[in-house]
C-alpha cells in the first residue's frame, strides 16, 4: 500500500505528543526513493507457516546464530506476531534489520532488537497497559485504545533482551497498523508505504529508508522460506544472464562508476549497495573462482583461507578488504569487496546465485558496511549499472542521490564560469 504524497490534516488535535527522531539522528533519512511508486509490490506471506522453515530462514538471514538461538527467536517471533495479530515475516525484518540480530545493540536509532526508544512509548504504559488513539473517520474524533502488555515489562534493559524486545517489536508494529495513515494526516509524515515506518520514527516519519531496508529483510526472508519470488536474471552481458550479487531486488545503489574520489584525485571504479552487513552475497552467473582473499596496503591481493585473512591485522588491509573474484563465459570477471567472511576459494565452480560470502566492512575506514561491486573484461573495468540496470534502484532515485547529483552538476557550472 502507497500512502498518499499529501493527506489531508486533521483538525482535531491528537490528544498525545510521542516525540519522532530527528533526520539528523536517522542514518537512513535521505535514501528512501523520491517515486515510492518505482517499488514493485511487496510479496504476501504464506497464510500458515512452517516453523523449521522459518527458522532456517531466519539463519540465513542473520550471519552468526547459534541452533538454540535460533530455535528460541523463531518460537518467540511466531508466538508474539500470533498474539498481537502482525506480520512474523515483517517482525523478523525488524529483528534482522533494525536489530541487526544483536540483542545488546544501543545506538542512535534504538535498543536491542526491536530497535526502539524507550522514551517515546514508555510514557504510554502504565500497569503493563498500552494506551493509544485511532482517528476513526466516520465519527471524526480520534478513539482511545488499549493494548495489554502482560508478559514484560517496558523499559531500556528489558529492550536488551531477546524475548521482550521480540515482544515489544510485535506490540508496537500492531500500534503503528492500527494508527497509520491517521497519524500521517495529523503530523504530516513523508511518502512511505508501510506502517513499519512508525516503529522506526513513532509518530511522524521524516524518511522512507529505513521502510526501504526493512521490507529488503522481509523479501529475503520470504525468498529464503520459499514463499517469496525467485531472483530474476534480468541482466545482461552479451548472452550471459546475470542477477543480483544481493538478496530481495530490487536493491538499491548508493554510489555508482566514475563518481569523484578522494576529493577528485581518482574516480570510483565499480558501484555500491546498500546492504545489511553479515547478509548473504551470492554469484551473478557461472564462473570459477580465481582470488578469495584480502587485498593488502602494500598492494598486493592474496587468495588465503579464510582463517588465515582474519589473522592478519585490519591495520594492514588494503581499500578492498576481504574479496572474491570469479571469471565467468565470454571472459567477463565480477569482483565483491568489503566482505567480513568469504566461503568459496579459488578453483571452486559456482552457479548464478550460489552462497560466496557475506556483507562488511573491510578495508573500508569511514563508510558504512556495503558491497562494492565491479565487473572487468579483457583487464578493464566496466560499468556494471547497464548491466544490471533491471535489478537495482539508481542513487538518483533517492532523495539523496538526487541531492548529491544537483550538487555536483552545480560545481560542474560553477567550474565553468571561472
Amino acid at each position: 500500500n502507497l500512502y498518499p504524497q499529501r493527506l489531508k490534516r486533521q483538525t482535531t488535535k491528537p490528544p498525545w505528543l510521542r516525540r519522532s527522531l530527528k533526520p539528523k539522528s536517522h542514518t537512513a533519512s535521505g535514501e528512501g526513493l523520491m517515486d515510492l511508486t518505482k517499488w514493485p509490490a511487496e510479496p504476501p506471506s504464506p497464510s500458515s507457516i512452517d516453523a523449521e522453515r522459518f527458522k532456517a530462514a531466519l539463519k540465513l538471514e542473520c550471519a552468526y546464530m547459534p541452533p538454540k538461538r535460533n530455535q528460541l527467536w523463531t518460537d518467540w517471533i511466531l508466538a508474539d506476531s500470533a498474539t498481537f495479530g502482525v506480520d512474523p515475516f515483517t517482525v523478523a525484518a525488524i529483528v534482522t534489520e533494525r536489530g541487526a540480530c544483536a540483542p545488546g545493540l544501543k545506538n542512535k536509532r534504538g535498543i536491542g532488537l526491536s530497535g526502539l526508544q524507550v522514551n517515546t512509548h514508555a510514557g504510554y504504559i502504565k500497569k503493563r497497559i498500552y494506551t493509544y488513539w485511532t482517528w476513526e473517520k466516520a465519527a471524526a474524533r480520534w478513539q482511545k485504545r488499549t493494548l495489554p502488555l502482560k508478559r514484560h515489562l517496558y523499559y531500556e534493559r528489558a529492550l536488551e533482551l531477546p524475548k521482550s524486545a521480540i515482544y515489544f517489536a510485535a506490540a508496537i508494529l500492531k500500534v503503528a497498523k492500527d494508527q497509520c495513515p491517521g497519524i500521517d494526516a495529523a503530523w504530516g509524515s513523508v511518502p512511505h508505504r508501510h506502517h513499519v515506518s512508525h516503529v522506526s520514527w513513532g509518530d511522524r516519519v521524516r524518511g522512507a529508508g529505513d521502510e526501504d531496508r526493512i521490507l529488503a529483510a522481509r523479501r529475503r526472508l520470504l525468498i529464503y522460506y520459499g514463499a517469496g519470488n525467485p531472483e530474476p536474471r534480468t541482466g545482461r552481458w552479451r548472452n550471459l544472464a546475470l542477477r543480483s550479487p544481493l538478496d530481495g531486488y530490487p536493491r538499491t545503489l548508493t554510489s555508482i562508476w566514475g563518481e569523484p574520489r578522494a576529493g577528485g584525485k581518482r574516480s570510483h571504479q565499480g558501484v555500491d549497495f546498500a546492504s545489511t552487513r553479515g547478509e548473504p552475497v551470492r554469484a551473478i552467473a557461472e564462473g570459477k573462482v580465481f582470488l578469495a582473499g584480502v587485498n593488502l596496503k602494500s598492494g598486493e591481493t592474496k587468495s588465503m583461507p579464510l582463517d588465515k585473512a582474519k589473522a592478519i591485522s585490519s591495520k594492514k588491509y588494503g581499500a578492498a578488504g576481504f574479496l572474491v573474484k570469479i571469471k565467468h563465459p565470454g571472459g567477463l570477471v565480477s569482483a565483491y569487496m568489503h566482505l567480513d567472511e568469504y566461503t568459496v576459494k579459488p578453483g571452486d565452480t559456482v552457479q548464478a546465485g550460489d552462497f560466496i560470502g557475506r556483507v562488511g566492512r573491510t578495508g573500508i575506514r569511514e563508510s558504512n558496511a556495503h558491497l562494492h561491486f565491479e565487473l572487468r573484461h579483457d583487464g578493464k573495468r566496466i560499468d556494471p549499472l547497464p548491466h544490471l540496470r533491471p535489478l537495482i534502484i539508481h542513487p538518483e532515485d533517492t532523495w539523496r542521490g538526487h541531492r548529491l547529483a544537483y550538487e555536483v552538476k552545480r560545481k560542474k557550472r560553477r567550474r565553468r564560469r571561472k
